[in-house]
């Protein structure tokens, strides 16, 4: 077989080498509408870059990506309101004209990485605001932070915002450095989510 041993080694993809079609990589996401049938869907990258010409999403006002699955199940959206599950890094593969010009907020996990993928995101979608990451989120919920690991001393988090950047500086000075999103309560959430909607009303 031809770069047998590289296959082995962790140099080349068997899927490249036997030219094998790959699995595409899907984007979920929720929609509150009453014309959409679907509590959830999901298409792959290119699909999602133009889904405005497939779908009608003239009333979608508000977009909320969550990094975490769990709190992207159980997020409360309203009507004109989406929802995408973000899954970490591979927020970085939601692309599309589309999103810019509505509300976009990112709701990551208060630690390094959180951060530092809300910057990336942002970097692509200069709009973005983000969703409860701040040092106000963290104080409250401190008792649930543990160890987590920090980011590469080159990575970049020159799209954050002040009150990120004192996140970020927050969570550097401290061991339990790393906020999980799914400690949030879910009632912090509503009421934070009720007053965002109110400003913006």
């Amino acid at each position: 077989l031809k770069g047998e041993e590289d296959i082995k080694s962790g140099g080349l993809d068997i899927n490249d080498v036997l030219n094998l079609k790959k699995k595409p990589v899907l984007i979920r996401f929720r929609i509150n509408h009453s014309s959409f049938i679907y509590k959830e869907m999901a298409v792959d990258s290119s699909s999602f870059s133009i889904l405005d010409t497939t779908m009608d999403l003239s009333h979608i006002k508000r977009i909320f990506v969550i990094e975490n699955e769990a709190v992207y199940l159980s997020f409360p959206i309203i009507e004109g309101e989406m929802v995408i599950f973000g899954s970490g890094f591979k927020s970085k593969i939601i692309k599309g004209s589309w999103i810019d010009g509505r509300e976009v907020y990112y709701f990551g996990d208060l630690d390094e990485h959180g951060l530092f993928i809300l910057s990336l995101f942002r970097s692509m979608h200069r709009g973005t605001k983000s969703f409860l990451m701040d040092e106000k989120t963290y104080s409250t919920f401190s008792n649930y932070a543990v160890k987590g690991e920090k980011v590469d001393e080159n990575a970049s988090f020159s799209f954050l915002y002040e009150e990120e950047k004192t996140l970020l500086s927050l969570l550097r000075s401290k061991n339990e450095n790393r906020l999980e999103q799914e400690r949030i309560d879910q009632e912090y959430i509503k009421l934070h989510l009720s007053r965002l909607r109110d400003n913006n009303e």
